[in-house]
C-alpha cells in the first residue's frame, strides 16, 4: 500500500490527489462489496486517466474478453496497439463492443478485428 501512495503522491495532478487518495482510503477500509464496486466505477476514468503507458511498439494486440471490460481497456490504454484483435464469445460480445466504443480508446485510433470464438469448443476456435 505504501507503493500505491507514493505512486499517487507523484503521478497524479494536484487537481485529482485528494479525491484519489480519499477513494484508496475508502477501498482500504471497507469489506461491502456494493461499496468496493461503487469505488472501483468512481475510480475508473482516474485508472484510464493516469495509467502507465509501454514505451515499446506494439503492432497487434491479441486480448480474449470476459465479463469485464475495464481490463481489456486498461491494457489497450498501457499499450497502445496499432492493431487489435478481440477474441470474444456469444456473451462477452457486449463487452468488446464497450471496448471498441470507449472514448479514451477511440482517441487513439486503435484498428479492432472482432472475432467470436466458441467459449466451449476449444478445438473450434483452431479451424
Amino acid at each position: 500500500m505504501v507503493n500505491v501512495l507514493k505512486e499517487i503522491k507523484t503521478r497524479v495532478d494536484a487537481s485529482d490527489r485528494q479525491f484519489v487518495l480519499e477513494a484508496v482510503e475508502r477501498f482500504e477500509k471497507t469489506s461491502d462489496r456494493d461499496e468496493l464496486l461503487t469505488i472501483s466505477s468512481e475510480m475508473f476514468s482516474y485508472e484510464k486517466k493516469y495509467v502507465s503507458t509501454y514505451q515499446g511498439n506494439c503492432d497487434v494486440l491479441i486480448s480474449t474478453v470476459g465479463m469485464r471490460e475495464a481490463p481489456i481497456i486498461l491494457s489497450h490504454l498501457a499499450i497502445r496497439p496499432k492493431r487489435s484483435i478481440l477474441l470474444h464469445t456469444v456473451g462477452s460480445e457486449g463487452i468488446a463492443e464497450k471496448v471498441m466504443e470507449d472514448s479514451d480508446i477511440k482517441d487513439i485510433g486503435i484498428e479492432f478485428t472482432p472475432v467470436q470464438i466458441d467459449e466451449v469448443d476449444a478445438a473450434y476456435n483452431y479451424n
